[in-house]
């Protein structure tokens, strides 16, 4: 399975959409994103390890 790379200005056009519609900073939404992705890293480490 191939990922299609999105391309910054979509990437940025869905930051400033997040951001307007949450009332909220650039800064914040990018802390909050990369909360959740290292939350879903670390299922992902749990289940793994839990497999073997």
């Amino acid at each position: 399975m191939v990922k299609q790379k999105i391309p910054y200005t979509t990437t940025t056009a869905i930051a400033d959409r997040i951001c307007q519609s949450l009332g909220i900073g650039e800064s914040e939404v990018l802390r909050q994103a990369f909360m959740e992705y290292a939350k879903s890293i670390s299922l992902i480490t749990e289940r793994v390890h839990s497999k073997i």
